[in-house]
Protein backbone atom coordinates (compact mmCIF):
# COMPACT_ATOMS: atom_id res chain seq x y z
CA UNK A 1 0.00 0.00 0.00
CA UNK A 2 1.18 3.25 -0.95
CA UNK A 3 0.83 6.58 0.78
CA UNK A 4 3.04 9.10 -1.50
CA UNK A 5 1.69 12.37 -1.74
CA UNK A 6 2.94 15.05 -4.17
CA UNK A 7 1.80 18.61 -2.51
CA UNK A 8 0.77 22.03 -4.11
CA UNK A 9 3.74 23.61 -2.85
CA UNK A 10 6.43 24.80 -4.90
CA UNK A 11 9.72 25.56 -3.92
CA UNK A 12 12.28 27.28 -5.87
CA UNK A 13 15.51 27.91 -4.12
CA UNK A 14 17.52 24.92 -3.37
CA UNK A 15 20.03 27.16 -0.82
CA UNK A 16 16.44 27.62 1.14
CA UNK A 17 15.37 24.33 1.34
CA UNK A 18 18.75 23.13 2.67
CA UNK A 19 18.95 26.36 5.14
CA UNK A 20 15.27 25.57 6.15
CA UNK A 21 16.33 21.62 7.01
CA UNK A 22 19.37 22.92 8.92
CA UNK A 23 17.98 25.47 11.03
CA UNK A 24 15.34 22.88 11.43
CA UNK A 25 18.09 20.14 12.54
CA UNK A 26 17.88 18.12 9.41
CA UNK A 27 20.39 17.78 6.72
CA UNK A 28 19.73 17.93 3.19
CA UNK A 29 21.49 15.35 0.65
CA UNK A 30 21.35 15.48 -3.07
CA UNK A 31 20.11 12.71 -5.64
CA UNK A 32 19.33 10.51 -2.50
CA UNK A 33 16.50 7.88 -1.67
CA UNK A 34 13.72 9.12 -0.02
CA UNK A 35 11.76 6.04 2.49
CA UNK A 36 8.61 5.43 3.09
CA UNK A 37 5.80 3.37 4.95
CA UNK A 38 7.29 -0.28 4.89
CA UNK A 39 10.40 0.30 3.43
CA UNK A 40 9.37 2.04 0.84
CA UNK A 41 11.67 4.28 -1.30
CA UNK A 42 12.11 6.78 -3.79
CA UNK A 43 14.91 8.34 -5.79
CA UNK A 44 14.89 12.74 -5.09
CA UNK A 45 16.45 14.90 -6.46
CA UNK A 46 16.69 16.23 -2.85
CA UNK A 47 15.94 14.46 0.43
CA UNK A 48 15.73 16.03 3.95
CA UNK A 49 16.47 13.29 6.12
CA UNK A 50 14.64 12.77 8.81
CA UNK A 51 14.48 10.52 12.25
CA UNK A 52 12.79 7.45 11.95
CA UNK A 53 11.89 5.81 8.89
CA UNK A 54 10.37 8.59 6.80
CA UNK A 55 11.95 11.35 4.82
CA UNK A 56 10.88 14.70 3.04
CA UNK A 57 11.23 14.44 -0.88
CA UNK A 58 11.72 17.12 -3.15
CA UNK A 59 11.79 16.07 -6.80
CA UNK A 60 13.37 19.02 -9.47
CA UNK A 61 10.60 20.24 -12.54
CA UNK A 62 11.07 20.95 -15.51
CA UNK A 63 10.61 25.13 -14.53
CA UNK A 64 13.99 24.21 -11.49
CA UNK A 65 11.18 24.61 -9.12
CA UNK A 66 11.03 21.27 -6.50
CA UNK A 67 7.69 19.73 -5.86
CA UNK A 68 7.49 17.61 -2.57
CA UNK A 69 7.50 13.92 -2.78
CA UNK A 70 7.05 12.19 0.57
CA UNK A 71 4.77 9.22 2.17
CA UNK A 72 2.99 11.67 4.57
CA UNK A 73 1.36 8.46 6.60
CA UNK A 74 0.30 9.18 9.84
CA UNK A 75 2.51 11.12 11.65
CA UNK A 76 5.65 10.05 10.76
CA UNK A 77 6.57 13.58 9.13
CA UNK A 78 4.29 16.02 10.77
CA UNK A 79 5.85 15.38 13.77
CA UNK A 80 9.05 16.96 12.71
CA UNK A 81 7.64 19.42 10.22
CA UNK A 82 4.08 20.75 11.11
CA UNK A 83 3.39 23.34 12.92
CA UNK A 84 0.53 22.18 15.06
CA UNK A 85 -2.07 24.71 15.13
CA UNK A 86 -1.80 24.25 11.22
CA UNK A 87 -2.25 20.72 11.41
CA UNK A 88 -4.91 20.79 13.42
CA UNK A 89 -6.71 23.50 10.95
CA UNK A 90 -6.52 21.28 8.41
CA UNK A 91 -7.55 18.60 9.52
CA UNK A 92 -10.52 20.01 10.68
CA UNK A 93 -11.39 21.26 7.38
CA UNK A 94 -10.81 17.87 5.77
CA UNK A 95 -13.73 16.16 7.70
CA UNK A 96 -16.04 18.59 6.06
CA UNK A 97 -14.30 17.74 2.67
CA UNK A 98 -14.78 13.94 3.25
CA UNK A 99 -18.63 14.32 4.00
CA UNK A 100 -18.37 16.46 0.49
CA UNK A 101 -16.74 13.16 -0.90
CA UNK A 102 -13.83 15.05 -2.08
CA UNK A 103 -11.33 12.61 -1.22
CA UNK A 104 -8.29 13.75 -2.94
CA UNK A 105 -8.87 17.65 -1.84
CA UNK A 106 -9.15 16.02 2.08
CA UNK A 107 -5.62 14.74 1.49
CA UNK A 108 -3.59 17.06 0.02
CA UNK A 109 -4.66 19.70 2.32
CA UNK A 110 -3.72 17.60 5.38
CA UNK A 111 -0.75 16.53 3.58
CA UNK A 112 0.16 20.30 2.97
CA UNK A 113 -0.23 20.72 6.92
CA UNK A 114 2.13 18.18 7.83
CA UNK A 115 4.54 19.98 6.61
CA UNK A 116 3.23 23.85 7.40
CA UNK A 117 6.58 24.64 9.77
CA UNK A 118 8.53 23.55 6.69
CA UNK A 119 7.28 25.83 4.48
CA UNK A 120 6.31 28.52 6.59
CA UNK A 121 9.97 28.39 7.59
CA UNK A 122 11.13 28.23 3.74
CA UNK A 123 9.15 31.12 2.73
CA UNK A 124 11.23 33.24 5.17
CA UNK A 125 14.33 32.26 3.92
CA UNK A 126 13.14 32.31 0.53
CA UNK A 127 11.93 35.74 1.07
CA UNK A 128 15.10 36.82 3.05
CA UNK A 129 17.36 35.36 -0.42
CA UNK A 130 15.28 37.57 -2.89
CA UNK A 131 15.41 40.26 -0.93
CA UNK A 132 19.77 40.25 -0.53
CA UNK A 133 19.54 39.58 -4.69
CA UNK A 134 17.98 42.50 -5.27
CA UNK A 135 19.21 44.93 -3.07
CA UNK A 136 16.89 45.54 -0.76
CA UNK A 137 16.57 45.76 3.30
CA UNK A 138 14.94 43.29 5.32
CA UNK A 139 13.25 43.39 8.54
CA UNK A 140 11.21 40.40 10.43
CA UNK A 141 9.41 40.66 13.97
CA UNK A 142 7.00 38.12 15.43
CA UNK A 143 3.58 39.41 16.81
CA UNK A 144 2.51 37.74 19.98
CA UNK A 145 0.07 35.32 17.98
CA UNK A 146 3.10 33.89 16.43
CA UNK A 147 2.32 35.37 13.29
CA UNK A 148 5.53 36.83 11.64
CA UNK A 149 5.72 40.36 10.25
CA UNK A 150 8.64 40.68 7.17
CA UNK A 151 9.44 44.26 6.21
CA UNK A 152 11.71 45.19 3.13
CA UNK A 153 13.05 48.66 2.01
CA UNK A 154 14.54 49.95 -0.18
CA UNK A 155 14.60 50.60 -4.51
CA UNK A 156 15.04 47.25 -6.23
CA UNK A 157 15.64 48.96 -9.34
Amino acid sequence: MSHWFSVKTKFLSQPAITKTANELGFIVKSNAICRGYNGQKKKCDLVVQLPGEYDLGLEKQADNSYLVSADFWWDHISQYLADPTTLASAEKASEDLRSDKKYAEADAAVAEAKMSKFTKMYNRFAVQELAKAQGLQYMESILEDGTMVLELTGNPY
